[in-house]
């Protein structure tokens, strides 16, 4: 997922997550893009382990006998 056009402000204002004073804000006006940045790597590593977790599941219905 790609990080959308971010909003840029001439004067700083206050990130609704972490407080920082920032002019760049998300495409929503919320976020501070680090809040954003922090936000994706979560969402990409846990898409990852939710990957890898389907992977290890065994079939369902079991092993069918040969």
């Amino acid at each position: 997922m790609k990080l959308h056009q971010p909003r840029v402000y001439l004067s700083p204002k206050l990130c609704r997550e972490c407080g920082r004073r920032s002019t760049v804000f998300s495409e929503g006006g919320m976020r501070c893009l680090h809040c954003e940045a922090e936000r994706e790597a979560w969402r990409t590593k846990a898409r990852k382990r939710r990957e890898e977790r389907e992977q290890e599941k065994p079939p369902i219905g079991g092993l069918k006998p040969t």
